[in-house]
């Protein structure tokens, strides 16, 4: 079977479940390897991503029966709406010490995600040890630790295909020393 006539029927089966008008065709893909086909299904409304995965099941069973097989990964693009310190902060328990004694407390983010009409939210916990490299680079202040969180989360969302972060199945992330260094490396510039 024809890449076209795959597309064909990935556009009409979207359609059919009202689907369609929240892929972004820009991100969106359909790739033709030797042994399959890949699709990447990029939604801009998060509240059809149910529709859009059974879609694309029900796609990859009929296919399969003609002898075609298509791996897919559906996903939404989320923005960061809010980024806020959870006051409930974690602790770390120290097992090389007896009896598993807590150590410093991580610092707990709740940061809010938005996808069109759906929202969801995610936690990113700071340790101890990103915060010192944090406080090294003069970036521990409340501000600067919301702008380092929203960035860091902002490079996560920014991955595509089988790399993306899928912040509803996986919604805590750690931000320790190394990914601290990524981040600020990374980070948008803002002009002023």
């Amino acid at each position: 079977m024809e890449r076209s006539e795959v597309d064909r029927i990935i556009r009409e089966e979207l359609a059919s479940a009202g689907v369609l008008e929240t892929v972004d065709r820009e991100k969106s893909q359909l790739l033709e390897f030797p042994e399959e086909l890949f699709a990447e299904i990029v939604l801009s409304d998060g509240a059809k991503l149910n529709d859009a995965q059974r879609v694309m099941q029900r796609i990859q069973s009929d296919l399969q029966g003609r002898g075609v097989r298509l791996d897919s990964i559906v996903r939404a693009t989320w923005r960061v709406r809010d980024v806020e310190r959870y006051f409930d902060p974690g602790w770390i328990v120290d097992s090389s010490r007896p009896g598993g004694v807590l150590s410093l407390p991580i610092l707990p983010f709740k940061v809010t995600l938005e996808s069109g009409s759906t929202q969801t939210d995610v936690w990113v916990d700071v340790t101890p040890n990103g915060y010192d490299q944090l406080k090294q680079a003069g970036q521990s202040d409340e501000e600067s630790l919301k702008r380092i969180v929203r960035d860091f989360v902002s490079i996560q969302l920014s991955g595509g295909g089988t790399s993306y972060w899928d912040p509803i199945r996986y919604p805590r992330q750690e931000l320790n020393e190394a990914v601290v260094l990524h981040t600020l490396h990374h980070a948008p510039v803002v002009a002023a």
